[in-house]
């Protein structure tokens, strides 16, 4: 998997797509589906709902790669250096050891999980109106 910098480790770059158009299969028998159809094609603007307007919470959830062991742990330590600049070499170096044997105690998919609902993490999905480069119509 590909990945690209962001500055404190790497972000997983999606799959390529594989197939060249985007197909969307809906009913047009409202003036409404058919006015979306319009913004769609005329004005190349897709339309993504707020996490409040899903229907399943999960569904805002990001997706997150599964980490080893040493990558979770070294993961969280960045972050607790980064946002605890104070602590002290002897803070940073018990607080280390804490979270490297809590990770080993609860393990990557339960600390996995819980990554997945802290709530700052939500807003890391994109929301509202995206613009479209180009629209293939048949």
């Amino acid at each position: 998997m590909k990945s690209a910098p962001n500055g404190d480790g790497a972000i997983p770059l999606p799959p390529k797509a594989t197939v060249p158009l985007f197909y969307k299969y809906s009913s047009l028998q409202t003036p409404e589906h058919v006015e979306r159809l319009r913004v769609i094609i005329q004005e190349h603007e897709l339309y993504l709902p707020s996490l409040d307007q899903l229907n399943d919470p999960a569904d805002g959830r990001p997706r997150l790669a599964p980490l080893s062991e040493e990558q979770m742990s070294s993961f969280l330590y960045t972050k607790l250096v980064q946002r605890s600049p104070q602590l002290s070499p002897a803070e940073l170096a018990t607080e280390r050891a804490i979270i490297f044997y809590n990770v080993k105690l609860h393990g990557t998919e339960a600390l996995h999980r819980m990554l997945t609902r802290i709530p700052s993490i939500r807003s890391w999905r994109a929301t509202g109106f995206i613009q479209c480069r180009s629209v293939t119509t048949i």
